[in-house]
């Protein structure tokens, strides 16, 4: 289909549609479909693009976009890139606009499986310290009862 159009669409289609090549997005850059049904880029995160922007600690904290101000959740792309920059997109002047949300899983994985191990260091620990603490305990109990009959 080629046209032109007044209103932005190059055309409007009510039911599936079947698109055989997408033009390349440079750096592995996603597409997504936004609230209206556009589709467009995803993953836009750079602070520049937000307001209200807050620590992100208890699971119900929010961004607010600057563009139509609607509240949302994300991260900072700034701040992904200051720990991974591979995890982040730039746009033709270089700066940085966006995190690759769709790879941080991978992350997220490998960070849960180091957690995973710390805990069984723990858990090992923690039960060893538990053993020492109860021969410990019998100790100080057979004492405080020697002492009593020696009285």
């Amino acid at each position: 289909m080629y046209g032109q159009s007044t209103n932005s669409y190059a055309g409007y289609f009510n039911g599936k549609v079947l698109v055989q090549s997408i033009p390349a997005l440079p750096t592995n850059h996603s597409l997504c479909f936004d609230d209206a049904g556009d589709l467009r880029e995803c993953g836009v995160s750079s602070l520049r693009f937000k307001t209200n922007v807050q620590p992100f600690l208890g699971g119900l904290d929010t961004i607010n976009w600057k563009e139509g101000g609607k509240p949302d959740i994300g991260l900072g792309a700034e701040d992904v890139a200051k720990v991974a920059p591979s995890f982040t997109f730039t746009d033709s002047k270089g700066e940085i606009t966006g995190a690759k949300y769709d790879r941080l899983n991978i992350l997220l994985i490998n960070a849960v499986k180091e957690q995973q191990k710390q805990i069984a260091t723990l858990l090992t620990s923690n039960a060893a310290l538990n053993a020492r603490l109860r021969v410990v305990e019998r100790a100080l109990r057979r004492k405080a009862g020697s002492a009593r009959r020696r009285r």
